[in-house]
């Protein structure tokens, strides 16, 4: 069936090289068209405030997305109904947080269009042509190698994806090797979303607490960071309540958590699963980040706030997953736990002393240029400059 989907596009994609494009008109999308989140968000809610000339189109393939947004006076269409293939047709700019063919109509972009990757996080492990095995693969199956790319061009051309601009944070972010374009590709801005970060923390007694670990494995796959590395959930709640805290769980959407500890912390007053499609949306209001390899810590050192870094399964995690661009220990400037007991140790340490404020300075000098929460501005500026 994909295959029948692909072969009727060809013509529509070769099509597409003939239509006029119109520097006006940008097309955003994200996450497999199945969210509204991450920095095309924050980006085209920006552009459709600013600028009334440009005409900023959401692409998305959920009718609960495409329900809201019209609601909210934002354009929006399917991104392979009609109005989705003429738009992106047109467009003289399309911007994404993962790929073309992930979260825009890639049938109707030619490479006409200037595609903006706007992705979704600096990298602590190694992506895309840096990952793991990558080049080994490429280097030792010449042959194989080639009739994929053959393939890949005759049957589904508009699979291969080239990007004009990489939008970063900071220079020296390895996106010229992950993606394979020159360093004058990579614009520095700063990122759409965490613009967010900037917005005025509640005022309130109790400290949130958020634990966001990075994905692991298959889509949906089950991945248990909890009674594995001894998470006791009365224990924990007697420590949230007596140091007034909740925490709150916010798993890598590809995974999930399992149903029966779901439903135990359906019972905790103080334990939360967080069920919310962008985590930029409340992460302003948090006052300590729990993560392990996820790249999200790198944003959330803009708030000066304590990071704790629970690399649980750190080795299994080098050797079977992904390997990682720098020293875990000289970019995590904050305490290390690998078990539970030892989060709740930092976190109590944390509330009495925070140690880490010097080294999490040094490390947001490393990964921002700015500190501010005009990213948006900038890279709207640059582009209407272009």
């Amino acid at each position: 069936m994909k295959d029948l989907i692909n072969l009727i596009n060809i013509p529509l994609y070769w099509i597409s090289f003939f239509i006029p494009k119109n520097k006006n008109i940008w097309v955003f999308g994200a996450w497999f068209g199945q969210k509204y989140s991450d920095n095309t968000k924050f980006f085209f809610e920006y552009v459709s405030k600013k600028d009334p000339n440009i005409t900023a189109v959401w692409l998305t393939s959920n009718k609960q997305i495409y329900k809201h947004l019209k609601k909210n006076g934002y354009k929006v269409c399917m991104r392979y109904g009609i109005m989705g293939y003429l738009y992106t047709m047109r467009a003289g700019y399309a911007f994404t947080t993962a790929s073309v063919a992930r979260d825009l109509n890639h049938y109707a972009l030619s490479k006409k269009t200037k595609v903006i990757q706007l992705w979704h996080g600096i990298p602590l492990k190694k992506i895309r042509n840096d990952e793991n095995g990558y080049y080994f693969r490429k280097k030792n199956t010449p042959i194989k190698f080639a009739f994929k790319e053959l393939s890949r061009l005759l049957l589904a051309p508009f699979k291969s994806e080239k990007y004009h601009y990489i939008v970063s944070t900071a220079p020296n972010t390895h996106f010229e090797t992950a993606f394979d374009v020159s360093s004058e590709r990579i614009i520095i801005t700063g990122y759409p979303r965490n613009d967010a970060l900037f917005k005025i923390k509640e005022e309130r007694i109790t400290i949130k607490i958020i634990y966001m670990p990075t994905f692991r494995g298959a889509n949906q796959s089950e991945i248990d960071f909890f009674s594995n590395f001894g998470f006791d959930i009365e224990k924990m709640n007697r420590f949230l309540e007596k140091n007034g805290m909740e925490l709150y769980l916010k798993l890598h959407p590809v995974n999930k958590p399992k149903d029966d500890f779901k439903k135990e912390i359906e019972k905790s007053k103080f334990i939360h699963f967080l069920d919310i499609d962008d985590i930029y949306e409340v992460m302003y209001d948090m006052d300590i980040l729990i993560t392990d390899f996820s790249s999200i810590y790198i944003d959330f050192l803009l708030t000066d706030r304590p990071i704790v870094f629970t690399p649980f399964d750190k080795e299994g995690y080098l050797t079977k997953e992904r390997e990682l661009y720098y020293e875990y220990d000289e970019v995590t400037p904050g305490p290390k736990a690998y078990n539970w007991d030892e989060v709740l140790e930092c976190l109590q340490e944390i509330v009495t002393q925070d140690k880490f404020c010097l080294e999490r300075e040094k490390i947001k000098n490393k990964f921002h240029k700015y500190k501010d929460a005009n990213s948006s501005q900038r890279l709207y500026e640059l582009l209407s400059a272009i």
